[in-house]
C-alpha cells in the first residue's frame, strides 16, 4: 500500500530527464530512468525492484520504510520510517558491469549528499571508504550512505541508502557510534538552519540525477572522482583475503586491481581488490 506520491514522482522524473539529456550527449547509450515507484513500506527495495521492473531496465523503486533492508555482505540496513532514502535503480548489464556500478554508485551517493552540505562547510567533510561507503572524513568514519549491487540475469539492481533525517536514537545502540545522518552532521557543525530544510525526496532527486551522470561517465573520470574521495589512503586498516587478515597502512587502492598495504614489519602486500574485504571495527 502506498500513498499518493504523484508530485514527488514527477519531480524525480524531471530530475532524471534533465540529467539524462546531458549524459547522453557524452554517452548515447547512457542508462535512463523513466519509471518510478514510491512505496510506504517494503521488505527491501532490491526485492521490489526485481519483481516490479518486469525484466526491463530504467526503473527506480524507493521505499519510505524497509522491514528487511540489506547491505553488502548480507549486513542489515537499518532504515527508520521516512527518515532516509532507500532506493534501487535497475540497469542493463550491457550499460555497466557490476564492479563499475559499485564505484559509480558510491560516487553518486557522495555527490547527492554533498549537495546538502553548505559551502560554509569544507568540501572535505565527506568521503568514500572502500569500496563505496560514504563516511565522515574523521577518525570515526561514521557512515552516512551505502551501496549494494546485485545481478539478476542481464539486469543490475543498484541499491543506495542515504541517512537523511535520523537522530542518534533511531539506530540500535551498537550502531550509534558508527552511523550518522545529514541532519546530525549539520547539527554538529552548527548548521541547524540547513538541517531544517532537509527532505528525503529532495535528496532522492539529487541521487537520481547524480547516478544518471555517474553511469554516463568515462571510467577514468569515475576512478579520478573515487580516488579524490578515498578516505583510507594513509590510514591503518585491516583487510581480509583468502581467510587471512592483513593490518597495515594503506598506501594505495586501485579499485579494479589491487590494494597496496604496508605491514608493521615493513612488508608491502598487494591484495586483489575484487576479492578482498575490509574488516570493520
Amino acid at each position: 500500500m502506498s500513498g499518493d506520491y504523484s508530485r514527488e514522482i514527477e519531480r524525480l522524473a524531471a530530475a532524471a530527464a534533465s540529467s539524462r539529456d546531458a549524459a547522453q550527449l557524452a554517452m548515447p547509450n547512457a542508462a535512463a530512468f523513466d519509471r518510478f515507484v514510491i512505496l510506504d513500506e517494503a521488505t527491501s527495495t532490491q526485492d521490489e525492484a526485481r519483481v516490479r521492473c518486469g525484466g526491463r531496465a530504467g526503473m527506480m523503486v524507493m521505499a519510505l520504510s524497509q522491514t528487511a533492508g540489506r547491505g553488502r555482505l548480507g549486513r542489515e540496513w537499518k532504515h527508520a520510517a521516512a527518515k532516509g532514502v532507500a532506493a534501487t535503480f535497475v540497469v542493463n548489464v550491457g550499460q555497466c558491469d557490476a564492479a563499475s556500478a559499485s564505484l559509480r554508485a558510491g560516487v553518486a551517493a557522495l555527490d547527492a549528499a554533498n549537495v546538502n552540505v553548505p559551502v560554509s562547510m569544507s568540501s572535505e567533510t565527506l568521503g568514500i571508504r572502500w569500496p563505496n561507503d560514504v563516511v565522515l572524513r574523521s577518525a570515526t568514519r561514521r557512515k552516512l550512505a551505502g551501496v549494494l549491487v546485485e545481478r539478476h540475469g542481464e539486469l543490475l539492481l543498484i541499491g543506495i541508502g542515504i541517512n537523511v533525517l535520523q537522530e542518534r536514537g533511531d539506530w540500535p545502540v551498537q550502531l550509534q557510534g558508527s552511523a550518522i545522518s545529514l541532519a546530525m552532521l549539520l547539527a554538529e557543525r552548527d548548521e541547524g538552519h540547513a538541517a531544517a530544510g532537509l527532505s528525503i525526496f529532495a535528496v532522492a532527486e539529487h541521487l537520481v540525477a547524480s547516478l544518471t551522470r555517474a553511469l554516463a561517465m568515462a571510467m577514468p573520470m569515475v576512478l579520478d572522482s573515487w580516488q579524490r574521495a578515498n578516505v583510507l589512503r594513509g590510514a591503518t586498516q585491516t583487510f581480509e583475503y583468502n581467510n587471512a587478515r592483513f593490518t597495515g597502512v594503506v598506501e594505495e587502492i586501485q579499485p579494479g586491481s589491487e590494494i597496496a598495504l604496508r605491514l608493521v614489519d615493513g612488508t608491502r602486500v598487494l591484495l586483489p581488490a575484487m576479492s578482498t574485504s575490509m574488516v570493520h571495527d
